[in-house]
């Protein structure tokens, strides 16, 4: 191997390495820079799963004893109580980390976020939360990451900061206002898609979200088929199973590929006109 193709394998084993462990650190400060801020972590890895995880998924760290202070953090209250596979049992529901499984770019990575401000900071001064966009170089460009503060969203790739007010960090009728959605759909969120077991292009009642052209094979947005067990591309199969059969194989009495017809009297199944 050559020096040109040994930097060309180096290079792509430190891509592979990059984005199979991916993270991107977000600040919180007041825009007056009065108080301290607050840093939280989120991410993408290989070992990681999409719940908790001792040691993967760290709790909220404390905030100072006095002083104005920014406090953020990945709100998670289901995790409360859950037992991880090494059998620790999580206590928190308020995180500065918050580390997830690898998906597929047609499933979405969602993170909720919750915040509030304290020490006497005064509650009009609005809330800055920064990161630095160069994290995303070592993440593919099948995935936005985008930012939600109730239904205004922000692209993250796009942008290195937004400015909020304090009520944007709170809960909005008992769940996060703020949010942060990643996949290949993160802007306009998922599309339901049905199960295609025959291929002929009608899903089943089987469904599954999955971004819109990202979706495995065998995965349509259509749920009308009509026997997900029988290729039919034109979805018109008859009483006896049968596509484009339009019922020709019932016989006269209504029976699929029964024998009975019609005698010579008019009547199904009869016997026929009697042999004098």
């Amino acid at each position: 191997m050559n020096l040109k193709q040994n930097i060309l394998v180096i290079a792509i084993l430190n891509t592979c390495i990059l984005f199979a462990n991916w993270q991107i650190d977000i600040t919180a400060q007041d825009q007056a820079s009065i108080g301290s801020n607050h840093i939280i972590s989120l991410g993408i890895c290989e070992n990681c799963n999409d719940g908790w995880k001792y040691g993967e998924d760290e709790a909220n760290y404390p905030n100072p004893m006095s002083g104005e202070y920014t406090d953020i953090y990945f709100f998670n209250l289901d995790w409360m109580g859950s037992i991880d596979e090494n059998n620790n049992t999580c206590t928190d529901y308020e995180f500065s980390s918050d580390f997830k499984a690898i998906h597929e770019p047609d499933e979405l990575i969602s993170w909720n976020l919750k915040g509030q401000t304290g020490g006497g900071l005064s509650l009009d001064i609005p809330i800055t939360l920064s990161w630095d966009i160069s994290a995303f170089d070592s993440l593919s460009n099948e995935y936005e990451v985008y930012l939600f503060s109730g239904n205004v969203k922000y692209n993250m790739r796009a942008l290195s900061y937004v400015t909020l007010d304090q009520t944007e960090l709170y809960l909005n009728q008992g769940e996060p206002n703020l949010r942060i959605l990643m996949g290949g759909c993160a802007s306009n969120g998922t599309t339901t898609h049905y199960l295609d077991e025959d291929g002929d292009n009608w899903g089943s009642n089987i469904s599954n979200e999955y971004c819109l052209g990202y979706a495995p094979e065998g995965w349509v947005t259509s749920n009308d088929d009509l026997n997900d067990q029988i290729y039919c591309e034109s979805n018109l199969i008859d009483d006896c199973n049968e596509c484009d059969g339009f019922n020709q194989d019932k016989d006269c009495n209504g029976i699929c590929f029964g024998d009975a017809i019609i005698d010579e009297c008019g009547i199904c199944d009869g016997e026929g006109i009697p042999e004098t």
